[in-house]
C-alpha cells in the first residue's frame, strides 16, 4: 500500500499575523497579500501588512494601505505613529522617466552589439503609463498596475536579492573558478544576473590570470527583457565583451546555433534561469546544453579515433624518415605550440617561437584561447591536431603526461622548461617520459636527481627574446618622450615580500606546522639575500628549509613538502626580496640625484613606498621596446640567474640592462671552467682529498680568475680546488650544463654590467647616465652576444636540431638545420 505525505498544515490568520510581527517582511508579504484578498476587512492584518511595507522603505504603499482602514482605526495611536514614520521615508516610486531612460540605454547598447529592439522599445514605452515600480531599501523591486491596492496583483513580493545570493552561492560551489560559461535566461528582474556576474568576477579575479566567465543572456519576450532593463542601468554589462545577448521569439534556435558554434572553445556551460521568468525559451536551454555536451563527447571520440588512425605505426624509424625528408627539402615540418592567454609571459614567448619556426620554413601554429572569456576545450585541441597532423609539439612547462591526453602519445614532444612549477617535481611525471619526449630550457637538477627524469634528449638553454619584435631602430618621438628616464625596471612582481609571505602562509591554513615553519624561515631568507655575495642563496635556502622542515617531519622530510616550501616559497620569496631591495636602492639614489625612475608592470601603483614611480603595464611590443631603449639604464635583479629574457630583450632593443651580481650568478662561469679542468690532469692534492689545478697553467682558469677578481671574488692561493663529489657531479650531470648558464656568454665582462650593493649600483648608474659612449659600447657588446645565441630564431633551430639529431642518430641533421638558421639570421 502506498503511503502519501499528509498535507501541510493550513496557516490561520493568527499564524500569519504572528509572522507579520516577527520582523521577517519578505516571508510575510506574499502570505499577507493572499490573506487580505480573503479577509479584506481584517484591519489588524492590513495594519501589519502596511508596517511590513514601511519596514522595506515602501512609504507610499504603506500609507496607501493604511488609507484603506476604517476611520476609527486610522485614528489609533499605532496607526498614526506608523503613518508619521512612513511619511518620513524617501520616495520609493521609481519615476517613469528613469525607467524609460534605463530601457533606452539598454536598447542603444544592444544595438551596438547587433541586437535591434527599437520597435519593441516603442511598444513597451507606450505601455508604461499604466505601470508603477517601487524599489525597496534592500534593492528589490515591486511592480504593479498603477494605483492597484490589491497586493495579490503586485509582482515581486519576495526577497529576490536574498534568493539571488543563494543561487550565486550554489553556482560558486558547483564551479568555484567559473570555468563554465553561463547561459542566463530572463532579465526581469536583473538582480540575479548582476549578483551572479559579481560573484563570477570575484571568483575569477582571485586567479589574477585575466579570465572572466562568459555570460550568454537569453530572453524570448523582448517586452519582458525591457521590463528588467528598466529597473537599473545595464548599459555597462551590455557593453562588456564577455556578455552576449539573444532576445526575441527565435531566441531558442539562435541559442542552439551559438552553442554548436562554440563547442570547441566553450564546451562546458551552466544554465541559470531567473526565478521571475514569465515566458520561457523554447526549446529548453538545459536540454540544448545537455545535447551540446553529448555532441562534444561524441566529437572527442571521433577525433581521437581519427588521430589514432593517422599516427598508427609512427615509431622512431618513421619519424627519422620524416625529419630527414624535411631536412632535405621535402614537405616542411608541422609544429604545434599550445599555450594559454591566461599567462603573463608564456603566451608572448610561445607566439614568438611560432614566428621563429615559420621563419625557418616550418608550418607552425599557436594553439590558444581566442578571447578572455573562453576555456580551451579538449574538442578544440583534438580538432587542431587532427587537422594539422603535427610532426612536433612544443609546450612550455607541461610534459605530455600532464596534458590529459590532448596530444598523441607517439609524436615528438618538447617540454619547454621555463619555471619551477610544482607539478614538474614528480617522479611519476619523470617516469612517464618516453623516447619521443624532449626537454629544452631550464633543466632543474632536482628533476633528474630526485624525480627520475631521463638526461637523454635534454638541451639546456636560457630564456630568449624575439629578434624581430625587439630591435634597435629608433622609436617614435611620442614614445620616446613618454618613456625617457634615467632608470627603469620592467616587472609584474609588485607584491611586497611581506605581503607575499603573508599570502603564502595564509594558503597553508590547513597545516599550522608548515605555517610556523614558514614564519621561522622568512627572516632567514632576508639574511640570505643580504649576504648574497658571500654565499649561494639557493644552497643556503635549501639548508634553511631542510632544517626548519626537519623540526616538523623529523629526518624523513617528504619530497613534496620540500618542493612546496623550497621551490614554492623560499626561492620565489628570495627572488622577490632581492628585486625589491634593489629597487629601494635605486629609488633612494634617483631621489637624491634628481633622476627619473620608471616602474613598468602590474600593481606598482599600489606599492606602499614605490607607487609614485609606477608607469602602468606595457604591451609586449612597441611599448616595451621603447621602454627598454629610452631609459638610460634598465635594472635586473634576480636571486637565480643573470641570463634572463628581460636582459636579452633590452639589448636587442638598443638598451642597457645593469644586473645585480651575487654568488649564484658566478656559478655559471666557474662551472664552465671546472668542466674543462676535470678532463685534464690535476696539479695538486690537498690533505682533505680535494684536487687542485694551478691557475697560471691553464688559460681558461686565468681568464676566470681575472674576471672573478674584478668583481671581488678572487682565488687567493693560485689554485682552483674541487672536492671529489663535485667532480663526480660535474661528470654525471654533463648533459644538463650549457654555455647559456655562463653569464659571461651574454654579459661579457661582469665588472662592466653588474653591481653587488648600493654603492656599486650608484657608481654604475652614474657612469651609464653620464658617459653615453661607454653606455653605447657595453650595450652593443651585449646585443651582439644576444643575437648570436639568445633569440627565438636561434632557439627554434636548436630545438629542431635536438629532435632531428636524436632521431637520425648523426650530426648531419644539426648541421643542416644550423645552416638554415644561419641563413635566416643573415
Amino acid at each position: 500500500m502506498t503511503q502519501t505525505a499528509p498535507p501541510p498544515p493550513r496557516m490561520t490568520i493568527a499564524d500569519i499575523l504572528r509572522l507579520g510581527q516577527s520582523g521577517r517582511p519578505w516571508e510575510f508579504l506574499s502570505l499577507g497579500a493572499l490573506a487580505l484578498q480573503e479577509v479584506p476587512d481584517n484591519e489588524a492584518l492590513r495594519f501589519v501588512f502596511a508596517a511590513n511595507l514601511a519596514r522595506l522603505g515602501l512609504g507610499e504603499l504603506a500609507r496607501e494601505q493604511m488609507g484603506l482602514l476604517s476611520e476609527a482605526s486610522r485614528g489609533h495611536a499605532d496607526v498614526v505613529a506608523l503613518g508619521r514614520a512612513a511619511a518620513a521615508l524617501p520616495p520609493a516610486l521609481m519615476p517613469a522617466a528613469e525607467r524609460i531612460g534605463n530601457a533606452e540605454r539598454a536598447v542603444a547598447g544592444l544595438a551596438a552589439r547587433g541586437v535591434d529592439l527599437a520597435s519593441a522599445l516603442e511598444r513597451w514605452r507606450g505601455s508604461q503609463g499604466g505601470v508603477e515600480v517601487f524599489k525597496t531599501v534592500d534593492g528589490n523591486f515591486i511592480r504593479r498596475p498603477a494605483a492597484e491596492t490589491n497586493a495579490r496583483r503586485w509582482q515581486g513580493l519576495f526577497d529576490g536579492r536574498a534568493f539571488a545570493v543563494q543561487v550565486c552561492q550554489r553556482a560558486v560551489q558547483l564551479d568555484p573558478t567559473f570555468k563554465r560559461s553561463i547561459v542566463f535566461e530572463g532579465v526581469d528582474t536583473p538582480i540575479m544576473l548582476l549578483e551572479l556576474a559579481a560573484a563570477a568576477d570575484r571568483a575569477t579575479a582571485k586567479t589574477g590570470f585575466g579570465y572572466r566567465a562568459r555570460f550568454v543572456v537569453v530572453q524570448r519576450d523582448s517586452a519582458e527583457m525591457l521590463d528588467g532593463a528598466s529597473l537599473c542601468d545595464l548599459s555597462g554589462f551590455i557593453a562588456d565583451a564577455r556578455s552576449e545577448w539573444i532576445v526575441g521569439g527565435d531566441a531558442g534556435e539562435r541559442l542552439r546555433r551559438m552553442l554548436d558554434a562554440q563547442m570547441t572553445t566553450n564546451a562546458a556551460w551552466m544554465l541559470v534561469r531567473n526565478s521571475w521568468l514569465r515566458s520561457k525559451v523554447e526549446p529548453d536551454p538545459n536540454a540544448m546544453i545537455q545535447a551540446q555536451q553529448s555532441a562534444a563527447t561524441a566529437e572527442i571520440n571521433r577525433l581521437r579515433a581519427s588521430i589514432d588512425a593517422a599516427y598508427a605505426g609512427r615509431d622512431r624509424a618513421w619519424w627519422a624518415e620524416r625529419y630527414a625528408e624535411a631536412a632535405s627539402g621535402g614537405p616542411p615540418l608541422r609544429v604545434l605550440v599550445p599555450t594559454s592567454r591566461y599567462t603573463t609571459v608564456l603566451k608572448y614567448v610561445s607566439a614568438d617561437l611560432v614566428a621563429a619556426l615559420q621563419r625557418l620554413g616550418c608550418e607552425a601554429e599557436l594553439l590558444m584561447e581566442p578571447d578572455d572569456f573562453s576555456q580551451l576545450s579538449m574538442t578544440h585541441s583534438l580538432s587542431v591536431v587532427d587537422r594539422l597532423k603535427p610532426d612536433l609539439i612544443v609546450l612550455a612547462n607541461y610534459p605530455r603526461s600532464t596534458t590529459s591526453g590532448s596530444f598523441p602519445a607517439n609524436v615528438p614532444y618538447i617540454t619547454w622548461l621555463q619555471d619551477a612549477m610544482p607539478h614538474l617535481f614528480d617522479a611519476e611525471v619523470g617516469r612517464s617520459l618516453g623516447d619521443l619526449d624532449y626537454l629544452v630550457g631550464h633543466l632543474f637538477i632536482e628533476l633528474f636527481e630526485k624525480h627520475e627524469y631521463p638526461m637523454e634528449r635534454a638541451l639546456a638553454v636560457s630564456l630568449v627574446a624575439d629578434d624581430l619584435k625587439f630591435h634597435p631602430a629608433p622609436v617614435e618621438p611620442s614614445l620616446r618622450e613618454r618613456f625617457a628616464c634615467e632608470v627603469a625596471m620592467v616587472s609584474h612582481q609588485s607584491e611586497t615580500p611581506e605581503a607575499m609571505h603573508d599570502r603564502i602562509v595564509a594558503e597553508h591554513d590547513h597545516a599550522p606546522d608548515i605555517q610556523a615553519a614558514l614564519r621561522r624561515i622568512y627572516p632567514r631568507i632576508v639574511a640570505a639575500v643580504d649576504d648574497a655575495m658571500g654565499y649561494t642563496v639557493a644552497r643556503r635556502l635549501r639548508e634553511v628549509c631542510t632544517e626548519e622542515l626537519g623540526r616538523v617531519f623529523g629526518s624523513s622530510i617528504p619530497a613534496k613538502a620540500m618542493d612546496v616550501v623550497y621551490r614554492g616559497y623560499a626561492m620565489p620569496l628570495g627572488d622577490r626580496l632581492m628585486r625589491h631591495q634593489t629597487l629601494g636602492w635605486a629609488a633612494e639614489i634617483c631621489d637624491r640625484r634628481g633622476w627619473r625612475l620608471h616602474l613598468y608592470g602590474r600593481g606598482w601603483e599600489k606599492h606602499p613606498t614605490l607607487a609614485r614611480f609606477a608607469q602602468g603595464e606595457l604591451n609586449h611590443g612597441d611599448e616595451l621596446r621603447a621602454a627598454y631603449q629610452c631609459a638610460a639604464v634598465q635594472l635586473h635583479a634576480s636571486s637565480t640567474t643573470l641570463v634572463h629574457q628581460r636582459i636579452v630583450e633590452c639589448a636587442l632593443s638598443g638598451g642597457l640592462c645593469l644586473c645585480r651580481l651575487h654568488y649564484d650568478a658566478l656559478s655559471g662561469p666557474r662551472s664552465a671552467v671546472q668542466r674543462v679542468l676535470i678532463n685534464r690532469k690535476h696539479d695538486a692534492v690537498r690533505d682533505d682529498g680535494w684536487l687542485g689545478w694551478t691557475i697560471a697553467d691553464h688559460a681558461e682558469a686565468m681568464a676566470l680568475a681575472s674576471a672573478m677578481s674584478a668583481v671581488g671574488a678572487s682565488y687567493p692561493d693560485g689554485y682552483i680546488w674541487l672536492p671529489p663529489n663535485r667532480i663526480a657531479n660535474l661528470k654525471r650531470q654533463a648533459a644538463l650544463h650549457s654555455e647559456d648558464h655562463d653569464a659571461t656568454s651574454l654579459l661579457g665582462d661582469l665588472a662592466e654590467a653588474t653591481f653587488a650593493d648600493h654603492a656599486g649600483l650608484e657608481m654604475t648608474l652614474g657612469r651609464a647616465v653620464n658617459d653615453e659612449a661607454w653606455r653605447g659600447a657595453v650595450a652593443a657588446m651585449i646585443a651582439g652576444r644576444a643575437r648570436a645565441r639568445f633569440t627565438h630564431t636561434a632557439l627554434a633551430g636548436r630545438m629542431l636540431a635536438l629532435v632531428s639529431d636524436d632521431l637520425l642518430g648523426q650530426r648531419a641533421a644539426e648541421r643542416s638545420i644550423a645552416g638554415t638558421v644561419a641563413g635566416a639570421a643573415a
